[in-house]
């Protein structure tokens, strides 16, 4: 291409005032965008302080709300133009009182009582009250607006077993803290926690044990709006450190057909009642042979019921309306077992025991009393029964009828499905329960 030939004498004038033009323009364009922009930045700050100011009034209203609701608590009367029911609200709260070892309770009768029933003899002094800071007893003083259907299914959440369990895990601490010299008040201390945590692991206890037992130190402080220990840090590496140094292995034997049968015949020399034999033999028989969970025979929500069980001459059925992973009812038929085995037939023994027990409503298996047998009255007659026969009976529990039957099973060559239809897993968790390695000699 031949070179561009340079400006004439006429065109100078119009190049320069065009680049001048253009660099002005450009100036003038950037001058307008950060124009523009300066608005849009005013706008986003000032919305971040908007914001940051509701939240301080949100704040600001709670703690207001809270004191308001401290200040009722105190005087135990409403306002002369505040409704009826609002009255009986706050004539209910209890009044902050008593010295600083004493346990806060939530303002609630139904929850209230559950914090009671379960910590309230680790206590000396009768509950509630305390002496809390003021932010913190506001705090609890929140559920005084609760109706009595919110207490109840507060309440409800908690088993018999779960509230015995905790209860028994306060009278250790109890006992704990009165052998160390330590004041036991609420909220316990990280430090005093620790230093129970380390009691319960050189006693051996397993590391599922331990942490159930931090589980009802936590339930106490979550109820009373208190801090919560078991959320420190510490404490929650202690925990770990507990499975790690002792693993969590199930040392449970499984209990095979041949000690089944003797287990039933040693009860003729443990048990002193006919009516207690022939229950004994049939929940034994019953929980091999349809793998039953200790729940499903003893006093709790899934507890079995004779509307439950239809028995025939051949066989027992079994609706399963609620157990642990149920989604709905689910029947089992159990046949009448083969000739050589009738000791350790289910059926048979049922026939047995329901013509002593009679066809009233109710639990399935019952104490003479029609009292449903307990799973500390079982666990006793088993324990005995046990040692009996010549077994070390620690190392057997009432699972082991549900471990055996799986391992029974398996041995007899039935399929995993056949194992999992039978026991109700939902998992391949029944794997775990066949331990044909330990059967016992």
């Amino acid at each position: 291409m031949p070179p561009r030939k340079p400006a004439t004498s006429k065109r100078p004038a119009r190049t320069r005032p065009n680049a001048t033009a253009s660099a002005a323009s450009q100036h003038q364009a950037a001058d307008n965008t950060v124009t523009q922009a300066s608005p849009i930045e005013a706008v986003l700050a000032e919305l971040r302080r908007l914001s940051e100011g509701q939240e301080q009034l949100r704040q600001e209203n709670r703690a207001l709300a809270a004191q308001v609701q401290h200040i009722a608590g105190q005087q135990g009367t409403a306002e002369p133009t505040a409704p009826a029911t609002t009255s009986t609200l706050q004539s209910t709260a209890a009044p902050l009182q008593g010295p600083a070892a004493q346990l806060p309770t939530p303002q609630c009768g139904g929850s209230a009582s559950l914090v009671q029933q379960i910590a309230g003899a680790a206590f000396s002094i009768p509950l509630p009250g305390s002496s809390i800071a003021t932010n913190q007893s506001a705090s609890a003083a929140g559920f005084a607006g609760l109706d009595a259907t919110a207490q109840a299914l507060a309440t409800a959440s908690v088993s018999d077993s779960t509230v015995q369990a905790y209860k028994r895990t306060w009278t250790q601490l109890h006992t704990f803290c009165n052998q160390k010299g330590v004041a036991l008040q609420i909220p316990v201390s990280e430090s005093t926690v620790a230093r129970f945590i380390a009691s319960l692991f050189e006693d051996n206890y397993a590391p599922s044990s331990i942490t159930s037992a931090v589980s009802a130190i936590s339930f106490i402080h979550k109820m009373t709006k208190m801090p919560d220990p078991s959320e420190s840090f510490f404490i929650k590496k202690m925990l770990t450190g507990c499975r790690k140094l002792k693993g969590t292995v199930d040392s449970r034997l499984p209990i095979t057909l041949p000690m089944l049968n003797t287990i039933v015949n040693a009860s003729s020399n443990t048990l002193s009642s006919q009516f207690n034999r022939c229950r004994f033999r049939a929940m034994c028989t019953l929980a091999f042979r349809a793998l039953l969970r200790l729940g499903e025979m003893t006093a709790s929500k899934n507890n079995l019921q004779v509307q439950d069980v239809v028995l025939s001459s051949q066989d027992v059925q079994i609706h399963f309306k609620q157990y642990k992973h149920s989604k709905g009812t689910v029947v089992r038929h159990i046949p009448k077992a083969s000739t050589g085995e009738e000791l350790s037939c289910a059926v048979s023994s049922l026939h047995q025991y329901m013509v002593m027990r009679g066809s009233n409503p109710g639990p399935l298996f019952t104490l003479q009393n029609g009292e449903a047998v307990s799973r500390g009255n079982f666990a006793t007659e088993l324990r005995a029964a046990l040692k009996f026969a010549g077994y070390q009976d620690e190392q057997y529990t009432s699972h082991s009828f549900r471990i055996g039957s799986a391992t029974h099973l398996a041995a007899t060559g039935a399929s995993d499905a056949q194992i999992r239809h039978a026991g109700r897993w939902a998992s391949g968790a029944f794997n775990a329960y066949i331990r044909i390695n330990k059967v016992a000699e």
